[in-house]
């Protein structure tokens, strides 16, 4: 393995839910002492940057900063920001995905301006989800607002088992809105694999991931590596059943420590 950077998924790779996995942070710690890139690519719209730093700090990796986060709500809005330069957003979703749009300049719609004219509306994960939310991104969605995905994770690991994701909001809403979303941004759409590979400056990476339809199609789709580990969504006989195949499996984040 002579990878200068890796990218490293969040959810079922350093914690599940609230629980830390300690040998994935030790494993992440040391490749960074060894002076390799770490940037963490996640799905999850739910934290802003600035939020994810101090989980990761709380979580035992105080060296990370922003500019080694990249979530799907951060890359929404500069992917965003890229394609329209601006205007006004209906979010479905949590105050990280309304932080990182407000941070690029978009204004965030209020619910009664879907009945009016919005620009875009924007979905991603969101735990106080209701029917007053799906009545109304739809709405706007018919009136003619550009409908963009965070991501279309249908699920999500918690210590509970598997929650609903983002995807299972994206869903309802695209059968009230009678169709799919314009724009996905989050993997295994390569816009945040490029996004992490500019951060990075090198395409010498390895994709570090616990889902198979994301992290690892992902990275096949961005021309990456890619290493599954199994503390995840994806268990053994999952991946014997699946056509899709990570270059490297490993039970545990620390195992890298013994093939790089």
């Amino acid at each position: 393995m002579g990878y200068k950077a890796y990218f490293v998924d969040m959810d079922g790779v350093i914690w599940v839910g609230s629980k830390i996995i300690e040998e994935a942070v030790r494993a992440v710690n040391i490749l960074h002492e060894r002076e390799k890139i770490v940037i963490f690519l996640t799905n999850n719209s739910t934290r802003s940057r600035t939020s994810y730093v101090k989980a990761l700090s709380d979580a035992g990796i105080k060296w990370a900063s922003e500019r080694h986060v990249v979530s799907s709500s951060y890359a929404t809005a500069l992917y965003l920001k890229k394609l329209y330069g601006g205007g006004k957003a209906y979010v479905v979703g949590e105050s990280g995905l309304m932080e990182e749009l407000i941070s690029q300049g978009f204004e965030i719609a209020e619910p009664e301006d879907c009945w009016d004219k919005v620009d875009f509306v924007v979905v991603g994960m969101d735990r106080k989800f209701d029917y007053e939310k799906l009545w109304n991104a739809m709405t706007a969605v018919r009136n003619g607002a550009v409908y963009i995905a965070t991501n279309m994770d249908p699920t999500f690991p918690s210590e509970r088992g598997l929650a609903p994701g983002a995807g299972a909001i994206v869903a309802a809403i695209s059968t009230g809105a009678g169709k799919s979303p314009d724009i996905v941004v989050g993997k295994p759409s390569r816009i945040m694999f490029d996004i992490a590979v500019e951060i990075a400056g090198t395409s010498n990476a390895l994709v570090i991931g616990d889902r198979l339809d994301t992290d690892i199609v992902g990275a096949k789709s961005a021309g990456l590596d890619s290493l599954l580990v199994l503390t995840g969504v994806t268990k053994p006989d999952d991946l014997k059943k699946s056509d899709v195949k990570p270059n490297y499996v490993l039970n545990s984040l620390i195992d890298i420590l013994n093939i790089i």
